[in-house]
């Protein structure tokens, strides 16, 4: 008799072990990704913009630099600061494999984010007058 009861409590236990494997599989199905549609995550995208924003950041010093020992003088100056932005474009865009929609919430996002921001704008135009000074003035 005990051992009837034992063997009826593994064969349920094999059978409520294949149901939650289909469960666990039926998970999986549903929370696989239709390629046209996607999850979007607030944590992913603040990590993303915050990325972009280092990369403009890092560019707009390199820029800065760069003109400053050209000797770059007036609007010139400024037209190389947005070239540069507009540059920064791609990169991220080659990181994100053409589809931005994954990784950031809107096109203006990637092109537009932190372009006129003043700490961009600052820091290119106090590395521009430093490297300036220090190759032409002094």
């Amino acid at each position: 008799m005990s051992q009837r009861r034992a063997l009826q409590a593994s064969s349920s236990a094999v059978v409520d072990a294949k149901r939650a494997s289909k469960q666990q599989q039926l998970q999986l199905e549903r929370q696989k990704l239709d390629p046209h549609s996607v999850i979007l995550s607030p944590q992913h995208f603040k990590n993303n913009l915050g990325v972009a924003y280092f990369l403009r950041i890092y560019m707009t010093i390199v820029a800065g630099s760069a003109v400053g020992i050209l000797g770059v003088e007036g609007w010139g100056g400024f037209a190389v600061y947005l070239i540069s932005q507009l540059l920064c474009t791609v990169p991220i865009l080659v990181k994100c494999g053409g589809n931005y929609k994954q990784f950031f919430p809107s096109w203006d996002k990637v092109y537009l984010e932190h372009i006129f921001s003043s700490t961009a704008i600052l820091s290119y135009i106090l590395f521009w007058m430093i490297f300036y000074n220090v190759c032409h003035v002094f």
